[in-house]
């Protein structure tokens, strides 16, 4: 499947995607490959290009003095943002990086929002994966409050086995709001009884 064919594949989940946009996209988005550990976004700066994940694994953190909590990662398919910053104009203090190599589409901020003045299902779209985007975050912050640490991996296993095999064990321990070291020992018990 190719780069392009991704994104109409996604926009259809959603929305009847047109001949005019499918030229219109196929003639903006520009494609990168990045290695690992690049960061995307820092704090500060202001996203102007709105990413589309091809393939690789990309995460969004905060980090204060030495400590680092990834709240989100983003997996091949899905479009990769600063919501307050990208949506809203607001301040940027979020970090985005890049966990693997990855090849992404990249499109100008102003192009997107070109597109969504003519193309207005296009914001049927924006709106479903904002829905998607809480809909997992409110999941996530009830795990992360009201289950125990191994549980908490046990479920990130379950949602997403291809990170939990590629991204660094401190990143997936940020995720989980343990420590590197609680993670290697659930890890352990968990090879055990499930291998």
């Amino acid at each position: 499947m190719s780069n392009m064919s991704k994104i109409f594949q996604e926009l259809n989940r959603h929305i009847k995607v047109c001949t005019k946009l499918i030229n219109k996209i196929n003639n903006l988005g520009i494609k990168y490959t990045f290695t690992a550990g690049e960061k995307l976004l820092q704090p500060g700066e202001q996203q102007n290009n709105l990413f589309f994940l091809d393939s690789g694994i990309v995460r969004g953190y905060y980090k204060s003095g030495e400590k680092e909590w990834t709240s989100y990662f983003f997996q091949p398919g899905e479009f990769i943002l600063s919501i307050d910053n990208f949506l809203f104009d607001l301040p940027c203090t979020e970090y985005i990086e890049t966990c693997t190599q990855v090849k992404l589409i990249s499109f100008k901020k102003s192009d997107y929002l070109l597109l969504l003045m003519e193309h207005p299902d296009l914001h049927i779209f924006a709106k479903n994966i904002s829905n998607e985007g809480l809909r997992k975050f409110t999941s996530r912050m009830y795990k992360w409050r009201m289950l125990p640490a191994k549980e908490r991996y046990y479920s990130f296993v379950d949602e997403f086995p291809e990170i939990n095999k590629s991204v660094q064990l401190r990143h997936i321990a940020s995720y989980l709001d343990i420590t590197p070291y609680s993670l290697s020992r659930i890890r352990k018990f968990y090879r055990e009884k499930f291998h």
